[in-house]
């Protein structure tokens, strides 16, 4: 972006310059020039972003709300003067208004090395040669730079084109390549896109690419802003922001082929509409278009934490299953024949039919979510899918009887979990979801799932299924979430596939997974980034093409309401109190074992390693009772009366140096007095008043600094009274009146 208004404005102090000498002579001598700006763009172009109106286009760029927000931002400070500087000529001077209006303006962004990209910037000036030759006195008027010249013959020319070299005096690696292309103007700053310009000058590539002309014609519009995306270079382009293939984006690369789209600025939304052209390779994408679009409803029973939310939706599964098995078997018939053996083998050795067991239940949606980090613990790795069932019980039924014949073959006995009424089983079998719906689930092996409504809910974490079953639970899902849902709305309600994806939360998927010496390059945009607290992706299949969305939601205050929220969670989710009051580490025996008075040892299964060990005395639990984890380390030290827990009790981190994780004090099985949590490092996270057994009384919560979070009060286990939020500096963020757990 800054790169963009420095382009402008060199361009802009050309005009300045030659404007006085040569306007009569521009507007009323001069034969237009005939080149075609598009036919100026290199062939490998990423994207293409395109203007036939300079004037009004800056018009209305810099009058919109989204504008005026993002010019105040930290990322701008540097170019705010230019912007000034712009925005006043243009809207003072007529002689430049007389330039840029009906001048086309083509922006492409092209790859220069393996993991970096440029632009190049194409203006048409709509005038002869001679004009434009005019303006080249002017470059070597700019002040504070110094202007070089160079030839480059293009292939297959005669004749050398003059590329010109504007050169910061005092940076010299801020360089501005030039070249004067007949009624055109070439600008970049790498030498070698103008180079790539000059070498097809003459090929006319977009007037001869059949798919790009094909999706012009449809998108035959007057707007003054339009689009175009590469999808074919989508896999190289996005090795400049990923450490890793990434299955997803090599589908849509290999599967659409070019996309335009009519772009709108409005309010605080960036919005554009278009037309995807598919590519001739055969792929799930393909298989989508050939099968009416389904509704998407995941968001209903997914947590709000999900960061990103991809959603493949169809009017019926069993014709997008052999929609798609028809694309392997022309496409990539080795694949094919793979998944065919695969199923038969499965079907084979579990004594299972896949078709009655698994596909004959799987309603209109499969979606893939990526859920928010919410601990260190959480792996890149674990997702979440959420598959509709046309009926849930058929699907139970199914997955049941899968679940049986894997126990029956591997011996793997996995005890079902209640947790909260929500039954949890796993899907031992290695490599069964990939064979069920290919390599862009290849990450989830040996589910947990569980049923939620009418869908069946995998993950290949525990921790994060029970994450989405509490937060089902509280209400706390998408459907739930004002904003995303009002931004949902904006797409159609049954596609083939959408994208969305929270900003804020995918910010701190991205930081908790990215190597800490590449932090610094990712935090340096981080406010300007997250203010686009929304992104959405949409493609929805129409005469074996595709409609497609792009949206943007611009909120300034995206990441403080996001931080405000992860600093409120604090006040629930993420203590461990509820399971001390719960009792949840109490150990129980057996009437037999509590027989045996004197000292006690059990032991993890199969294994020497000490889980409880403690003394018993008239039936009973008595004294200090210590747990491990299977590491080794101490878990807790808790004291029983009488089989009852009584007095001071200490829970550890699963650590060598026994870092206490909490202490908490019990009168007969009930927390009184107070509860205590403490973070790994020693310093206290909360301590919460506690009376009979309840939250009662004060509260208060700490950043691992020291530094306060959250102060306010219980009354008998709800929020009641004042709350108050702190930032990390100690800076009251917000208030909260609560009344008997309702906030006001």
């Amino acid at each position: 972006m800054k790169k963009f208004f420095k382009i402008i404005l060199i361009f802009i102090l050309i005009l300045i310059i030659a404007a006085a000498g040569y306007f009569v002579y521009i507007k009323y001598i001069a034969n237009a020039g005939d080149r075609d700006a598009f036919n100026a763009v290199p062939e490998d172009a990423i994207f293409i972003v395109e203007t036939t109106n300079l004037s009004k286009a800056w018009t209305t760029i810099s009058e919109s709300e989204l504008w005026q927000h993002l010019a105040s931002t930290p990322y701008f400070s540097d170019v705010n003067s230019d912007i000034e500087m712009l925005d006043d000529f243009l809207k003072a001077n007529a002689i430049a208004d007389a330039f840029l209006n009906d001048r086309k303006l083509i922006m492409s962004a092209h790859m220069t090395s393996g993991v970096n990209w440029d632009f190049l910037f194409v203006v048409d000036l709509q005038e002869g040669a001679e004009t434009v030759k005019s303006l080249t006195s002017a470059l070597g008027m700019i002040e504070g730079y110094e202007l070089t010249t160079s030839e480059y013959k293009a292939e297959n020319e005669l004749f050398s084109n003059q590329i010109y070299l504007l050169t910061n005096s005092t940076n010299a690696s801020d360089k501005t390549y030039i070249c004067l292309l007949d009624n055109l103007i070439l600008i970049s700053f790498t030498g070698s896109l103008i180079e790539r310009s000059l070498n097809q000058k003459n090929d006319k590539h977009w007037d001869n690419n059949k798919n790009f002309q094909t999706v012009m014609t449809e998108m035959n519009s007057r707007k003054l802003f339009k689009f175009y995306f590469n999808f074919n270079m989508l896999d190289d382009f996005s090795k400049t922001f990923l450490t890793e293939e990434d299955e997803i984006v090599t589908m849509f690369s290999k599967s659409l082929n070019f996309s335009i789209f009519d772009f709108d600025l409005k309010n605080n939304k960036l919005s554009f509409e278009g037309i995807a052209k598919l590519d001739t390779i055969n792929s799930y994408i393909s298989a989508l278009a050939k099968v009416e679009p389904g509704k998407i409803r995941a968001h209903e029973i997914m947590t709000d934490q999900a960061a990103i939310y991809f959603s493949i939706a169809f009017s019926d599964y069993i014709t997008f299953y052999q929609s798609l098995l028809d694309e392997y078997a022309a496409g990539s018939p080795a694949d094919y024949t793979e998944i065919q053996d695969g199923i038969e083998l499965v079907e084979k050795l579990l004594k299972i039919n896949m078709n009655d067991d698994f596909f004959s239940w799987i309603g209109n949606e499969i979606a893939l979510f990526k859920i928010r980090p919410m601990s260190e613990a959480e792996r890149e790795e674990d997702i979440v899918i959420a598959i509709n069932a046309n009926d849930i019980d058929n699907a139970k039924t199914g997955l049941n009887h899968i679940t049986e014949q894997i126990r029956k073959r591997t011996g793997v006995k996995f005890d079902i979990i209640n947790y909260k009424n929500y039954e949890i089983n796993y899907l031992s079998e290695k490599g069964l979801i990939k064979l069920i719906f290919g390599k862009l689930f290849d990450r989830i092996e040996k589910p947990y799932f569980t049923y939620i409504e009418d869908y069946v809910v995998m993950s290949n974490s525990q921790d994060i299924l029970l994450k989405v079953i509490d937060d089902y639970i509280s209400g706390k899902t998408l459907s739930h979430n004002k904003s995303f849902v009002s931004f949902k709305d904006e797409f159609e309600v049954k596609s083939n596939i959408s994208l969305f994806i929270q900003m804020p939360k995918v910010y701190t998927l991205l930081y908790h997974y990215t190597p800490k010496e590449n932090l610094e390059s990712f935090l340096e945009n981080k406010d300007m980034l997250l203010s686009f607290a929304r992104i959405g992706f949409q493609l929805t299949s129409s005469d074996n093409k595709f409609k497609t969305k792009i949206m943007a939601d611009y909120d300034e205050e995206a990441l403080f309401d996001d931080d405000l929220e992860v600093i409120a969670s604090d006040a629930g989710n993420e203590l461990s109190n509820i399971g001390f009051e719960e009792l949840n580490f109490k150990v129980i025996l057996s009437e037999d074992s509590l027989k045996n008075n004197g000292s006690f040892t059990t032991y993890y299964p199969e294994t020497t390693t000490v889980y409880h060990e403690g003394l018993i005395s008239g039936n009973n639990l008595n004294g200090l009772c210590r747990s491990y984890y299977e590491s080794g380390n101490i878990k807790s030290s808790v004291n029983y009366k009488d089989g009852k827990v009584d007095g001071i009790a200490y829970f550890y981190y699963d650590d060598e140096v026994s870092t206490v994780l909490a202490e908490v004090k019990f009168l007969e099985d009930k927390i009184i007095d107070y509860y205590q949590e403490f973070y790994d490092n020693g310093a206290q996270k909360a301590k919460v008043e506690y009376k009979d057994g309840i939250a009662d009384g004060a509260v208060e919560f700490y950043y691992k600094t020291g530094k306060i979070k959250i102060e306010g009060k219980y009354k008998k286990g709800e929020k009641d009274g004042k709350w108050k939020f702190y930032d990390e500096n100690g800076e009251l963020m917000s208030k909260e009146k609560w009344n008997d757990g309702d906030v006001k």
